[in-house]
């Protein structure tokens, strides 16, 4: 199942793109924004380089790291006046109106996942092989539970649209409602599982 772009009001990578991301052999190249896999050693390196912005002087140095799935809350401090500093790898999205918010790397994780046919244990698998911290199993069932009543809902507009659409088609073309009420419509539904061969 293709997940619609607007699932989490986040624009798909393709929309970001740019003209200047053609060229590819450019290290200059201006990428969408998104998400990436980090090496978190490189990144404390890169941070300590930085000038704290409280004092102008001191570095910022690694001071711990907070795991919630793929997300992380990684702290710093600076060596010279101790100022404390948090760099989120993650927004916080809301799934639904309703929803709690989690970390949106969390959801896409959890709803790629399910697109590709897969579940917890094989997305813990890939995780595990690139090193990546992971989503507890009841974690990742509260994000595919809320996920899936929201495709369900928007699965629902989607299909009473389109039936309104057909019905209307049939009208136009002359057919007429059988004893029920019924218009001859041939219908095909795809669940979120793809068909394996």
């Amino acid at each position: 199942m293709r997940l619609p772009a607007n699932l989490f009001h986040v624009e798909s990578p393709a929309s970001r793109s740019n003209s200047s991301s053609s060229n590819a052999n450019s290290t200059n190249t201006v990428r969408p924004p998104g998400h990436r896999l980090v090496n978190v050693e490189l990144l404390n390196e890169f941070i300590a380089k930085c000038c704290c912005s409280s004092c102008n002087s001191g570095k910022l140095l690694p001071d711990g790291e907070k795991f919630e799935g793929l997300a992380s809350s990684l702290s710093y401090k600076c060596d010279e006046c101790s100022s404390p500093f948090t760099l989120h790898t993650s927004k916080r999205i809301r799934i639904n109106q309703r929803g709690p918010e989690s970390n949106e790397l969390n959801v896409r994780l959890v709803a790629g996942t399910l697109a590709a046919g897969n579940g917890h244990a094989q997305a813990e698998q890939l995780l595990t092989a690139l090193g990546s911290p992971m989503l507890s199993p009841g974690s990742f069932q509260r994000i595919q539970e809320t996920l899936a009543s929201t495709v369900e809902k928007k699965r629902d507009a989607a299909l009473a649209e389109n039936i309104h659409i057909e019905k209307q088609a049939a009208i136009e073309l002359g057919h007429l409602p059988d004893a029920d009420g019924l218009y001859p419509v041939v219908v095909s539904f795809d669940g979120w599982w793809p068909k394996r061969y």
